[in-house]
């Protein structure tokens, strides 16, 4: 090596060490849990063995807690659960079970039940033995399972989870981890599969629940003007359901960028109960969504929708909208917005949107168009109708669809 390459590598090893100095520190990770208060539990889709291990990372509030079980018969006629009792911890095992031993203390703990052994923070506490087969029930967490009726304790209070592992003869079949998308529940890191609240109550995801929109009315009877990146400008709604022959008779109508005010030839009604459902064509971010309804008199021009729903790639639905709106705007024009109140995005990952509509005036109600606003511009192409390429704001002047 001559002198000359000694020299660069030198500048080059200061430089990175130089470098290397001036990363800014990693941002401390949040640690995130669930709350699931009592009448809340999770259906883990898994039928326990004598070969079953669970392993729960919990915070221990006080009080009763059935932290996860199921019975076929009773607690000790072909069981698997484990839950603080007032004085002592439960613990059902094939046909043993009932209480035994100091309730665990408040606090966090990593419970551990496996072939018949419950451990808490990796000290045995409490020992059942026996050998069975897969019972008749889902394990059931933060209730019981008793022969398909979750039962949380009389005295439950809130459970708070960072994770739970189920294992099925050393394999692990369900690793949750706390998720607020596209609810709050758990994400099984195996399958990938979400899992969310199948009891009542509101769980919370770090101390939060999922953040649905507002719906916000208006009058439109001084003009109609398209909005920018709707996705579902030309597109028509399959399934549908709850198309009237009165107006338009024609789905196309609701899509298609143009709006008159009180002109029911360029309405759609639609009966009650009426559901919509349009295929994005990609996976979006939708930051509103908006509906104009219109007659040439009353009766028929009130705005009714009973929730706006997506669906994301796996096919798992969110409901975006918090409660129903029924709105009756000036000279028959009405709009509702459904939108964040903070202006963030209503939701990410959607790649279906579904319009509800609940009990209608009279029937069935005009509605002029369906606006579903994303975060990006759209190509839209209408079978002859108009071609409106990106970037390009779509406007009252369109040519309306046949």
């Amino acid at each position: 090596m001559n002198k000359t390459t000694r020299s660069a590598l030198c500048i080059v090893h200061s430089t990175f060490c130089i470098l290397l100095a001036a990363q800014p520190a990693a941002a401390q990770q949040v640690e995130s849990y669930i709350d699931a208060p009592k009448g809340a539990y999770i259906d883990t889709g898994f039928k326990p063995d004598s070969n079953t291990r669970v392993v729960m990372d919990v915070d221990v509030q006080g009080g009763g807690e059935y932290w996860f079980g199921m019975w076929n018969v009773d607690y000790n006629n072909g069981a698997f659960a484990v839950g603080n009792d007032v004085n002592n911890v439960y613990t059902g095992y094939g046909n043993q079970g009932g209480g035994n031993g100091q309730r665990v203390s408040n606090g966090r703990h990593t419970l551990d039940y496996s072939n018949g052994v419950f451990r808490v923070d990796g000290n045995v506490h409490t020992t059942r033995t026996g050998t069975f087969g897969p019972l008749n029930y889902n394990l059931y967490l933060f209730a019981q399972n008793r022969k398909g009726t979750a039962t949380p304790r009389g005295d439950q209070g809130t459970i708070r989870c960072y994770s739970c592992k189920i294992y099925d003869d050393g394999t692990l079949v369900r690793d949750f981890v706390p998720t607020d998308a596209p609810d709050v529940g758990f994400r099984d890191t195996v399958s990938g599969q979400f899992f969310g609240n199948s009891g009542s109550g509101t769980m919370l995801f770090n101390g939060s629940a999922r953040k649905k929109g507002t719906w916000y009315t208006s009058s439109w009877d001084g003009g109609f003007t398209a909005a920018t990146n709707n996705i579902i400008l030309g597109k028509t709604p399959s399934p549908a359901s709850g198309l009237n022959s009165e107006g338009s008779g024609s789905y196309r109508v609701l899509t298609d960028g143009y709006a008159v005010a009180g002109d029911k030839t360029q309405a759609t009604s639609l009966d009650s109960n009426a559901s919509l459902t349009y295929t994005l064509g990609e996976v979006a971010t939708i930051n509103e969504v908006r509906i104009y309804s219109t007659w040439p008199d009353t009766g028929r021009d009130t705005l009714s929708v009973t929730s706006v729903q997506i669906e994301n790639p796996a096919g798992e639905t969110v409901t975006l909208s918090d409660g129903e709106v029924s709105f009756s705007g000036n000279n028959y024009c009405a709009c509702a917005t459904l939108k964040m109140d903070d202006d963030s995005p209503l939701c990410t990952n959607a790649c279906k949107v579904v319009f509800n509509f609940g009990a209608q005036e009279a029937g069935h109600v005009g509605y002029a168009e369906l606006e579903v606003v994303v975060d990006h511009p759209v190509v839209v192409s209408m079978s002859g109708v108009i071609e409106i390429p990106a970037g390009e704001n779509v406007t009252t002047n369109l040519t309306p669809a046949d």
